[in-house]
């Protein structure tokens, strides 16, 4: 697991998708970037790749994360997100696994050890408890548990995720 990164609760994940970019992605980023600073609390933000660079710049307080990273070396790989490419750019994490951009097991170990090595947390998403407690083995720095039916709705995950607490996190923990 990656250790350079400070994340304290409270903590929040703005993920504009494919929805905004550019001029708009970056209002948004410069506006979650001073709520932030005032609150005191801890935002990822997840912008299109060509948005990183620009928003790593305008913003001090948020953590800035790719949608997706591939575990590929330097070399061939044409279309792969390089996770040094990534760190380069300005982003301090990725988020893995999103329900848009599903990856398997293996691939999302390979990629968090990809990530640890060029210096970039780990946000991976988990879809049920069997997989949250899956990836939990695998080190990220956050498994974002949600199943995908409530992604995008009005819809409160509060119940299923204490739900996932209640029957995944030994009692000791909490």
């Amino acid at each position: 697991m990656y250790t350079g990164i400070n994340l304290k609760p409270p903590l929040f994940k703005i993920g504009p998708k494919a929805y905004l970019y550019g001029k708009e992605v970056l209002e948004l980023a410069k506006t979650a970037d001073r709520i932030s600073k005032k609150y005191g609390i801890s935002i990822i933000f997840t912008p299109q790749y060509v948005d990183i660079p620009r928003v790593a710049e305008v913003t001090d307080n948020l953590f800035v994360f790719a949608q997706h990273m591939d575990f590929l070396e330097i070399g061939v790989g044409v279309g792969s997100v390089l996770p040094e490419a990534l760190k380069a750019a300005g982003a301090t994490g990725t988020l893995l696994n999103h329900a848009e951009r599903r990856i398997n097991l293996s691939e999302i170990h390979r990629t968090i050890k990809r990530a640890d090595e060029v210096g970039l947390a780990t946000a991976v998403c988990a879809d049920s408890y069997e997989e949250a407690a899956a990836i939990a083995h695998l080190n990220s720095n956050i498994i974002i548990a949600e199943p995908p039916e409530l992604i995008g709705t009005a819809k409160s995950v509060g119940k299923w995720q204490g739900e996932f607490i209640l029957k995944t996190v030994p009692r000791s923990l909490y």
